[in-house]
């Protein structure tokens, strides 16, 4: 997929991970350590793409924890689809995550990314995912995700 150093934008990763925007918000990801570590963005989270958010509140926006979880987990994905070439076709489904929310997080905000692989057996991955809010961590713990095969599912 990715070898080490390369940065890619929300075309490439489109071409790695299922998501779509409104869905996918991982804006860029850099591969630091193929498939091992690899660094991202939060998507503006202004942008029209996710006029969903001016509901959660309309008074004072904050973006929920499980947007945040899910950017990471996408990061987690391209941290271990970056070394791993036996990927095709497959898909992460979160098993478990054990999250600690430390900072309020607003559309707005630059949110910098980091997901490091700790172990990959049997198509379970556990990984270390932390977000950073002007160099302070606002996010951080260990998700754990299954990669299923979805080469024969219907359509």
């Amino acid at each position: 997929m990715s070898p080490e150093g390369q940065f890619l934008q929300r075309p490439d990763i489109e071409q790695i991970l299922p998501h779509r925007r409104p869905f996918m918000f991982l804006e860029s990801a850099e591969i630091i350590e193929s498939g091992k570590l690899a660094i991202g963005q939060l998507a503006d989270l202004t942008h029209p793409d996710f006029i969903f958010l001016k509901g959660h509140f309309p008074s004072f926006q904050v973006v929920p924890g499980a947007i945040l979880m899910e950017t990471l987990a996408e990061l987690a994905g391209i941290a271990l689809a970056s070394g791993n070439t036996d990927q095709d076709q497959k898909i992460g489904f979160l098993v478990k995550d054990a999250m600690r929310y430390r900072q309020m997080v607003r559309p707005g905000d630059l949110i910098e990314l980091k997901a490091e692989i700790l172990s990959f057996r049997h198509n379970l991955a556990i990984s270390k995912v932390q977000a950073f809010k002007e160099g302070k961590i606002a996010t951080e713990g260990e998700i754990e995700f299954s990669l299923v095969d979805i080469s024969n599912w219907e359509k």
